[in-house]
């Protein structure tokens, strides 16, 4: 669905993805993690523009970065983003980054991001890597 929108908005989807250690995750909910921002990513580019994703893993981390080539957020709304309710959209919730936030914190990790007004915006998805027992 995803890569469908992209090619209506003629947004081209780049991946660098490395081969990591294993993180504990339940997989439905990192993937609407993962959908929350992307969508995000998205909609902030109808006119088109560049999603990289890239996944890599230093320090016990497994990190996902997700930039878009957008407008950027706003400095006055940057610190309003991971808020409930808070959007800046016609038809939004105001949940996506707040839900995201909460699934990330959970299970461990959490999320940073850099946004620059016309240069786009940048988020980190970081995850511990498995120890152990648990990655069996």
């Amino acid at each position: 669905m995803l890569e469908e929108k992209a090619r209506e908005q003629k947004v081209t989807i780049r991946q660098h993805l490395e081969f990591t250690s294993p993180v504990l995750v339940d997989e439905q909910k990192i993937q609407q993690v993962f959908w929350n921002i992307l969508l995000n990513g998205l909609q902030a580019m109808p006119q088109g523009g560049e999603l990289e994703v890239t996944l890599k893993e230093t320090s016990g981390e497994v990190v996902t970065s997700i930039r878009d080539s957008g407008p950027g957020i706003p400095m006055d709304q940057q610190t309003q983003v991971f808020d409930p309710f808070f959007t800046t959209k016609e038809r939004g919730s105001g949940l996506g980054l707040a839900i995201s936030l909460r699934i990330v914190e959970t299970l461990g990790g959490r999320i940073d991001f850099e946004s620059e007004s016309g240069r786009g915006t940048t988020f980190w998805i970081r995850l511990p890597v498995a120890k152990g027992e648990e990655s069996l």
